[in-house]
């Protein structure tokens, strides 16, 4: 059990090496707490009784300095058993990482110093699965394997 985990844990921080490799975004912050003050004040949500406060922490955000501007994206490492479904996102759930995403619009240039724009989110499967497809899938196309599902981003290769 030990060895295949150690297996897992490399062929995923391989994966990651590699992807951060082949991107432009460089990784600014990990396991950054929405709720600290220290970091980014928690989400705010609606007016009075109505009022939602959220906080949580996103695994990852990477960002590319374009033109004065910084452009960010949340990344969310998915462990569990739990599917990804972009239709959830459509239909309003599932909103985490967007809600992330746009707080850091509002509040993370006092964070990174920087004008921010939001660039998206990306959620990566930690797990050691590799699915290979001759069909070519689009932009709303998601697939499952192993009990995931994941949404497929789409990236210019580096010439």
């Amino acid at each position: 059990l030990f060895r295949r985990l150690t297996r897992d844990v490399r062929a995923v921080v391989d994966d990651m090496a590699g992807e951060l490799r082949r991107s432009e975004f460089e990784t600014l912050s990990f396991e950054l707490d929405f709720g600290n003050a220290d970091q980014i004040p928690p989400m705010e949500l609606g007016e009075g009784e109505d009022s939602l406060v959220l906080t949580g922490i996103a695994d990852r955000v990477d960002g590319w300095e374009h033109e004065g501007k910084l452009y960010l994206r949340v990344v969310d490492y998915k462990t569990g058993r739990k599917e990804f479904s972009l239709s959830d996102v459509w239909y309003g759930m599932n909103l985490q990482m967007l809600l992330y995403l746009f707080t850091l619009e509002q509040c993370g240039q006092e964070l990174y110093g920087k004008e921010i724009v939001p660039a998206g989110v990306l959620y990566v499967p930690a797990f050691d699965k590799a699915v290979r497809s001759d069909v070519t899938l689009g932009l709303s196309d998601s697939f499952g394997f192993g009990g995931h599902n994941a949404c497929i981003a789409f990236r210019k290769a580096k010439a």
